[in-house]
């Protein structure tokens, strides 16, 4: 049977970490699709934020500016709730994160690795340094 190995991953937007896989390994960085939509907004609020303090930005956003005062305002359609709420199923699988050692994506449970490991020259695999060693 072939050995799996997991490598725990922190999420860059919450915190909490969790269990990938090396078959499911692509380079996460988030716990789920909630926590990258949310961490994607802050940069690019952070990028406008940026461009606006340029020469070009502050052109730009006046041009903008007198285009959208030139036209009416519609009526407000929308309610002031936030759109941006945490969905429910999401905060109940974070809670799952720390008390379970299985891949996120696929539930396959193994060793944790600080590293997967490696195929070396002759198709052999580097040998695995493993997180709980102590």
């Amino acid at each position: 049977m072939k050995n799996i190995f997991l490598k725990e991953i922190t999420c860059r937007c919450c915190g909490l970490f969790f269990y990938v896989c090396q078959s499911c390994w692509k380079g996460q960085l988030y716990c789920c699709e909630y926590c990258r939509r949310e961490n994607r907004k802050k940069q690019h609020n952070a990028s406008q934020k940026r461009y606006r303090e340029t020469e070009k930005g502050k052109k730009s956003h006046r041009e903008d500016e007198k285009k959208r005062r030139k036209k009416q305002k519609p009526e407000k359609t929308m309610d002031d709730r936030a759109s941006t709420v945490v969905p429910a199923d999401d905060m109940e699988s974070k809670q799952v994160f720390h008390t379970s050692r299985c891949c996120h994506f696929c539930g396959k449970s193994g060793k944790v690795v600080l590293e997967f490991p490696h195929r070396e020259y002759g198709g052999k695999y580097s040998d695995p340094v493993f997180a709980d060693t102590g």
